[in-house]
């Protein structure tokens, strides 16, 4: 047959060969293959089910990329140390999962807790006394709590990813996009503008119920109570500390009153629903002497958009002369 001089149609090196051969070796043919079915597999399967691996940059479908893993000499743990912010299953197959071992199919339903080894009636603490059995999770539980301090609390800070070799620009830009991956903007786009805002707001909702305690600042409950004290009426008001039944609650649960504007949702510091007054305590930590910014404006602006008035206070105002905040606070509510 007769030779004829080409270039490659996947490296374009110059080779010798018949007039149909397109690819100098096999290899130039494989990898060429490769590319041209990933991207079949990106027109045709939903990106939510595709896994990409970071090494060779193949697309895989199904289970993961944990047994693809192997033809790197490499295991899942090291290979998501190396990339931690990429997904390794797809979302089909992680619901798969999720079903098979749920309610009664999960080998633990309703163990009462003898599975768990931070519990008094894991079974292999059935020999022990309990004191033992106390001293043995005192122990584990302050381990954990060690380990975290060393390793866990830096899961969502720059260090987090400095420490695994990233540089100072890669990790800022790794730690943004950890902290975006769910927001309103993101749901719209998935779900559309009505759909995508609805599971906005149940987000919301659920993050603001499950997150009750400890999320306000206890130096704003000092300047709040003196105020409701010398107020007639406190049907109306709320913040955190006051109950439903207008008591004191020190546990540390949030009462504050929520307020939903433009499928948005506000909590203020306090509130005269009534009178439709509010009052934000700017602490020291979050907004410094100078704070201001966008954000801060624009949820003013949406206030006072629906009919209420809103009232600052700086906690180093507050710290310096509390008499007379406490004074200026009762005479913005009652003029």
């Amino acid at each position: 047959m007769k030779t004829v001089r080409k270039n490659c149609l996947e490296c374009n090196i110059e080779f010798e060969g018949h007039a149909n051969k397109k690819f100098c070796t096999h290899a130039c043919r494989d990898k060429l293959f490769e590319r041209n079915k990933n991207e079949r597999i990106k027109q045709n399967i939903p990106k939510s089910n595709q896994v990409i691996c970071q090494i060779c940059e193949k697309v895989l479908i199904g289970g993961g990329i944990q047994s693809h893993l192997t033809t790197h000499n490499t295991n899942l743990s090291e290979y998501k140390n190396k990339f931690p912010e990429v997904k390794v299953y797809g979302d089909d197959y992680l619901k798969k999962l999720s079903n098979n071992i749920s309610g009664e199919r999960n080998p633990g339903y309703k163990h009462n807790g003898k599975l768990s080894p931070f519990s008094k009636n894991f079974v292999k603490y059935q020999k022990k006394s309990d004191e033992e059995v106390t001293k043995i999770i005192s122990e584990m539980a302050s381990n954990a709590q060690q380990k975290s301090k060393e390793n866990g609390n830096l899961a969502v800070t720059i260090e987090y990813y400095i420490k695994r070799g990233y540089t100072e620009e890669e990790a800022k830009n790794l730690l943004k996009k950890r902290q975006t991956t769910f927001n309103k903007d993101i749901c719209i786009e998935k779900y559309g503008k009505e759909k995508g805002i609805e599971r906005w707001n149940i987000r919301q909702e659920k993050w603001l119920k499950s997150y009750k305690k400890n999320n306000f600042s206890k130096i704003s409950q000092q300047l709040f109570w003196p105020i409701s004290n010398k107020l007639n009426d406190i049907s109306n008001i709320y913040f955190a500390e006051l109950d439903k039944d207008k008591q004191k609650d020190s546990s540390g649960v949030n009462h504050e009153f929520r307020l939903v504007f433009l499928n948005k949702t506000i909590q203020p510091d306090f509130i005269d629903i009534k009178n439709k007054k509010i009052i934000e305590f700017d602490g020291d930590y979050w907004h410094g002497k100078e704070y201001s910014n966008e954000r801060e404006q624009q949820r003013d602006r949406l206030i006072y958009d629906n009919g209420y008035e809103v009232m600052h206070v700086k906690e180093y105002q507050y710290k310096e002369n509390p008499e007379k905040i406490i004074n200026e606070c009762l005479n913005y509510l009652t003029q």
